[in-house]
């Protein structure tokens, strides 16, 4: 109920009257381990690709993540928020899905893009994304909800060629965690 909402609302973000003072949340790019269904910010007509994001879109988000974020927000002006991938979109891998595979080489960029998107599109509504993680725990691929295998030597490649030269052409100053591995 919104009753019920508000009031863990108040007892996660606030300091007073028993909250606890979350400070830093982590927010899943994308579907993850712990979502109904599996989604993307980039849905693309059956078997097609959008090297040029044409199709992002972070709707999905704005029926319930980023009104709980921007409540959270005013509840603890000094909340830091994380965003982190579980898998960019199947198009994106070599598995042609959201389930297992790699990131492919022809998509660093595509990929570094998505992250740029994401965090100016949150910004648009209100909500500063403080750090992003390359790849959620980058090293376990599971078999039955998103996840995706990158290994150091991916990650230090797509790092430093591709999502930091996108980050500055954007002017982005979110921080950049690797190995975002339990």
């Amino acid at each position: 109920t919104p009753t019920a909402r508000a009031s863990a609302m108040n007892n996660l973000f606030t300091r007073t009257s028993g909250g606890i003072g979350v400070s830093f949340v982590r927010n899943p790019m994308g579907a993850s381990d712990l979502t109904s269904f599996h989604y993307y910010y980039d849905d693309t007509p059956p078997g097609g690709t959008d090297p040029n994001l044409n199709y992002f879109s972070i709707a999905h988000d704005q029926a319930d993540i980023i009104p709980l974020l921007q409540q959270a927000l005013q509840l603890n002006p000094d909340l830091k928020i994380m965003g982190s991938p579980w898998s960019p979109p199947g198009w994106m891998k070599d598995s042609g899905s959201m389930i297992g595979g790699a990131l492919l080489p022809s998509m660093y960029t595509p990929f570094a893009n998505y992250f740029v998107k994401y965090i100016q599109a949150y910004e648009a509504e209100g909500i500063p994304i403080h750090y992003v993680s390359l790849q959620n725990e980058p090293l376990y691929v599971p078999t039955d909800y998103p996840g995706m295998d990158m290994n150091a030597a991916a990650q230090l490649t797509v790092l430093r060629d591709h999502v930091l030269p996108a980050f500055a052409a954007g002017n982005i100053t979110t921080k950049l965690l690797v190995y975002d591995h339990n």
